[in-house]
C-alpha cells in the first residue's frame, strides 16, 4: 500500500535525521572541544586534590600542618603560598624553594632578602656590611629589594617607582641560599611573581585572586599553568592558600581517545538504523488500519470499528474514532431533532414580540401619566418640566427599540460598547428623577444613600440596567412600597444595590435571569413573567464584567451589581 509505505517512510527518516543529527553534533563537539573538556576534567581532579590537602593543613597543628603543605608540594611539583587575611606568610612554605639572602639587621634581628629569578646573583660573603633598598612582602619577615649595595657593586632588581613602604637596612650578611634550576624552584618563582604585588601593596585579595585563577598562565617556555586557590578560615582569621598546577594534553591522548570515540559512534550508527528501521515499522502499522477505519466511516459504513489495542495516543485515537462511529448515527437523529426545534424558535420568535411591549411599558406608562397631568392642569411644577420629561421618554423608548434591535446583535455577537468615566451618584439620581411622580403619587417611601465616586462604564447602558431594576422595584413591591437603593466601594468598585420589599423563592432566584421564564405564584417580588427586561440587563453587565445578583435578605428582595471605579 501506498499510505504504508509513505508513513513508514516519513517516520523512519524523521526520526534517523533526528539521530543523526544529534550523533554529528556531539561527534563535532567532542572533535572540538576535547582537549578543553579533557583539561577541565583534569583540574577538577587537581583541584579536588589540593582541597584535600588544605583540609589536612586546617585540621592539623603547627609543623604537622607545615609538612603537609611540603609533602604536596614534593608530591606534585607544586609549591603552596599560605597567607592570611592581613596578609601574614604562613611558615615557609613556598618561600623554601626561592633564593633567599638572609641578613641580620641591628634591633631589629633576621631579614631575609628574596633575590630568585636574577640573571647574575651577587657575590656576597659572611658578615659583609650591607645596604637594602626594600618593601615588606605583606606581615612578614620576607623583603623583596630594589637594589642591593656590597662595598662599591651595586645589584639592581626593580626597575619600578618605590612605593611608600621602601626602606632603605643597613644589615650584616648572615647566610645565603640559592635555590634555582628545579621545577619546585621554577613554580614558586611563578607563585611569587603574580602574588607579591598584592601582598606588597595589599590589594584585595579576593579580586585579587578571582583575577589570576581566571585563566591559564603560560610562562616563557609555552608551558600553561592554573593557579588554583582555596581559602579556610582556622581559629577565626580567614588563610588563603594558592599554589600552580600545569595541565598538558598529549597528542597521543588525543589519539586515543578520538580513535575510541570514533569507533563507539559507527556501532551506535549502525544500531541506530536497525533500531529506527523497526521502531517505524511498528509505528505505521496502527497508523494504517486508523487510516482504512476512517475512509470506510466516510463512506458512511458505520459498522466498521478501529481495533488498535495500544495504552498511548495510537490507543485513544483508536476509541474516539469508536465513539465518533457510534455519534454519527446520534448525530443524524439529532439533525431531525434539530428541524423540529427550529419551529419552536420560530415560536419564540413570535413571544419576543409580545416581550417588546413589556419593555415598552415604562417609557409609554410615564408618558401617558405626564400627559394626563398637563392635560389636567395639575401643574405642581412649570409645564415646561412635564414637556422636558415626556421629551425624554420618547428618546428613551427611541433608544430603547434601538436597543431590542441591539440585543439581537447582541446574541449575534455584536453590540457597540463606549465606557467612559462618570458619576455614579449622577447617573442614579437621573434615574430615580424619571419615576419621582409615580413614587410621589403612589405614596412609595424612597431611601437612598448615594456616593460620590466616579466609575469607568458605558453610561447609557448602566443608566438602562438602573432604570429597568428601579421600575421593576417599583412594580413588583409589596403593601409596605419601599424602595432602597444604596452605593458602597468593594475592592476596587462601587456596589450598587437596589431593593423593594417582597418575596422571592429560591426556584425564582435560580432562573431569574433565563428568558422567557416565569415566576412561580408565591413569588411577589419583581420578576418579568417572559420578558426581556433582566435578559438585556445581564447582557450588559456581563459585558462589564460586573458581579451582580439576586437576594432575598428579611423582607426585602435586593438586586446587586458592581462597576469598576475609576484609578485614583
Amino acid at each position: 500500500m501506498k499510505i504504508k509505505k509513505s508513513i513508514m517512510l516519513q517516520i523512519f527518516f524523521t526520526i534517523l535525521s533526528i539521530f543523526l543529527l544529534v550523533f554529528v553534533l556531539q561527534f563535532i563537539f567532542f572533535g572540538k572541544y576535547f582537549t578543553s573538556l579533557y583539561s577541565n576534567f583534569l583540574l577538577r581532579d587537581i583541584r579536588a586534590e589540593f582541597q584535600s590537602a588544605v583540609d589536612q593543613f586546617s585540621s592539623s597543628k603547627n609543623e604537622k600542618a607545615n609538612s603537609v603543605l611540603s609533602t604536596y608540594a614534593v608530591s606534585y611539583d607544586a609549591p603552596v603560598l599560605a597567607f592570611t587575611e592581613d596578609y601574614s606568610v604562613i611558615g615557609q612554605g613556598l618561600f623554601n624553594y626561592l633564593s633567599i639572602l638572609t641578613v641580620r639587621v641591628p634591633e631589629v634581628g633576621i631579614c631575609r632578602i628574596l633575590i630568585s629569578g636574577l640573571n647574575e646573583l651577587p657575590t656576597i660573603n659572611l658578615n659583609d656590611l650591607l645596604t637594602i633598598e626594600a618593601v615588606r612582602v605583606g606581615e612578614s619577615n620576607y623583603f623583596e629589594p630594589y637594589s642591593i649595595r656590597s662595598t662599591n657593586k651595586i645589584y639592581l632588581y626593580r626597575q619600578t617607582e618605590r612605593t611608600k613602604d621602601t626602606r632603605t637596612i643597613t644589615a650584616t650578611s648572615n647566610w645565603y641560599t640559592e635555590n634555582e634550576g628545579s621545577l619546585l624552584n621554577d613554580r614558586a618563582r611563578i607563585i611569587y611573581d603574580l602574588m607579591k604585588d598584592c601582598l606588597i601593596e595589599r590589594k584585595d585579595i579576593k579580586t585579587y585572586l578571582a583575577a589570576i585563577t581566571k585563566e591559564p598562565f603560560t610562562d616563557k617556555r609555552g608551558t600553561s599553568y592554573y593557579i588554583i586557590s582555596e581559602s579556610r578560615r582556622i581559629d577565626g582569621v580567614v588563610t588563603y592558600f594558592v599554589t600552580i598546577r600545569p595541565i598538558v594534553v598529549s597528542n597521543s591522548e588525543v589519539r586515543y581517545f578520538s580513535n575510541y570515540f570514533y569507533t563507539v559512534y559507527c556501532i551506535l550508527g549502525i544500531l541506530l538504523i536497525a533500531a529506527v528501521f523497526i521502531l517505524s515499522r511498528k509505528l505505521s502499522a496502527p497508523i494504517v488500519r486508523l487510516s482504512t477505519v476512517t475512509s470506510k466511516l466516510a463512506s458512511k459504513d458505520f459498522s466498521v470499528r478501529a481495533n488498535v489495542n495500544l495504552q498511548n495516543e495510537v490507543g485513544q485515537l483508536s476509541e474516539s474514532i469508536n465513539v465518533m462511529a457510534d455519534n454519527l448515527q446520534a448525530a443524524m437523529e439529532e439533525l431531525q431533532q434539530s428541524a423540529e426545534v427550529a419551529k419552536v424558535n420560530e415560536k419564540r420568535m413570535k413571544l419576543l414580540l409580545a416581550d417588546l411591549a413589556h419593555e415598552f411599558k415604562t417609557p409609554l406608562g410615564i408618558i401617558s401619566l405626564y400627559s394626563e397631568v398637563i392635560e389636567n392642569g395639575m401643574f405642581e411644577k412649570e409645564p415646561a418640566y412635564y414637556f422636558g420629561i415626556i421629551e425624554q421618554e420618547i428618546e428613551n423608548l427611541t433608544q430603547m427599540i434601538d436597543e431590542i434591535i441591539q440585543l439581537s446583535k447582541l446574541e449575534a455577537g455584536y453590540w457597540e460598547y463606549k465606557p467612559a468615566p462618570f458619576y455614579i451618584s449622577d447617573l442614579i439620581e437621573g434615574a430615580l428623577s424619571r419615576f419621582s411622580e409615580k413614587i410621589m403619587r403612589e405614596n412609595f417611601t424612597l431611601k437612598v444613600d448615594l456616593l460620590d465616586a466616579m466609575v469607568f462604564a458605558d453610561g447609557r447602558r448602566i443608566e438602562q440596567v438602573l432604570t429597568n431594576l428601579i421600575s421593576n422595584a417599583l412594580k413588583y413591591s409589596s403593601e409596605k412600597k419601599v424602595i432602597e437603593v444604596r452605593v458602597t466601594r468593594e475592592n476596587g468598585n462601587v456596589k450598587v444595590r437596589i431593593c423593594n420589599d417582597g418575596y422571592i423563592s429560591e426556584q425564582d432566584i435560580n432562573h431569574i435571569w433565563e428568558r422567557y421564564y416565569r415566576a412561580s405564584e408565591k413569588t411577589t417580588a419583581r420578576l418579568p413573567s417572559e420578558g426581556i427586561g433582566l435578559e438585556i440587563v445581564k447582557h450588559i453587565l456581563i459585558m462589564h464584567n460586573s458581579n451582580f445578583e439576586v437576594r432575598q435578605e428579611a423582607d426585602m428582595v435586593c438586586f446587586y451589581f458592581t462597576i469598576p471605579l475609576v484609578d485614583d
